[in-house]
């Protein structure tokens, strides 16, 4: 079943509390990011991946497993995770360089990675 057209559902069931992208509420502004999810919330996720930045680059999308950073990996790996468990790595763009990384599944979004620094998934240029 295809859920493009449904809004997502964030889930924080399975945040690395552990690593270099470890989710602590501490680290970032919850205020700020409960505020960018309410916006992302009222969106379906077609409409979520057609934001963008940067001369009409996505914003938020799903990233191939080979531009994965090693310590990306190595916290896919620490956590246990393999493709069965999702439809896809997925990157919600909070502003310019920071990113919430997770797993999206059906029209569920779960929240496991913090990336400050877009060190997760680095862009070309950087």
């Amino acid at each position: 079943m295809n859920h493009d057209k449904e809004t997502p559902v964030w889930c924080f069931d399975n945040t690395d509390k552990n690593g270099m992208f470890c989710f602590n509420q501490t680290s970032i502004d919850c205020k700020f990011l409960i505020e960018k999810l309410i916006l992302l919330n009222g969106l379906t996720w077609i409409e979520i991946r057609q934001a963008t930045h940067d001369n009409g680059k996505s914003k938020h999308h799903s990233l191939d497993y080979e531009g994965i950073s090693p310590d990306g990996k190595s916290r896919i790996k620490a956590k246990g995770i393999d493709e069965e468990d999702y439809d896809a790595i997925y990157s919600i763009a909070l502003t310019n360089t920071h990113r919430l990384i997770g797993l999206k599944k059906d029209r569920t979004f779960h929240i496991i990675w913090n990336d400050e620094n877009h060190k997760f998934y680095p862009s070309k240029r950087q």
